[in-house]
Parts: structure tokens; sequence; C-alpha cells
């Protein structure tokens, strides 16, 4: 058992040199990685930054459109008024004119 043990240290003690030589290899991934995760970042805050302008742009359309509704109302309100003037001004000329014949 003692003979299979120091056999097979130094097979481990080449893996683990194996193993810490090839750590540049990781460390190359993991700096590809964070720079990845730092390009995805600002893009994230990007995208953020133009969401809130988009937000902003749409409540001030929203404002405009309420303005133009009420406009719009009250614009209706006075031509249905006018009309109404209108159709007793007609019935009051029709009627002065009945008397007349």
């Amino acid at each position: 058992m003692k003979k299979r043990l120091l056999a097979l240290a130094p097979l481990a003690c080449c893996a683990l040199l194996v193993g810490c030589s090839s750590s540049n290899g990781v460390e190359k991934s993991v700096a590809g990685l964070s720079a990845k995760v730092y390009q995805l970042s600002s893009q994230v805050d990007q995208l953020t930054e133009q969401l809130e302008q988009v937000s902003e742009e749409a409540a001030s359309l929203k404002g405009g459109i309420f303005d133009a509704k009420a406009t719009s109302d009250l614009a209706y309100d006075e031509a249905t008024r006018a009309n109404e003037r209108i159709d007793l001004m007609s019935q009051s000329i029709v009627k002065s004119q009945s008397y007349v014949k």
C-alpha cells in the first residue's frame, strides 16, 4: 500500500503542477469574462438612460394629448351652442314670416 502511495505521489504532484501552470489560461478566461460583464453593464446603463428619456417624452406627450382633448371638448361645446343659437334664429325668422302672410 505504501509503495502504491509513493508511486502515486509524483503523479499527484505533477497533476497539481499542471493545474497550476494552466491557471494562466483560467486567468485569461476570467479576464475575458470580466470584460464582457463590464461591457454588458455599460449597455444596461445606456439602455436604462434611454428608457428614462423615452418615459419622460411619453409623459410630456400624454400631457399634450390631455390638453388637446380639453381644447377639442371646449370647441365642441361652443359649436353646439352656436348651432342652437342658429336654430333659434331660424325658428324666429320662420315664425315672423308666418305672421307677415
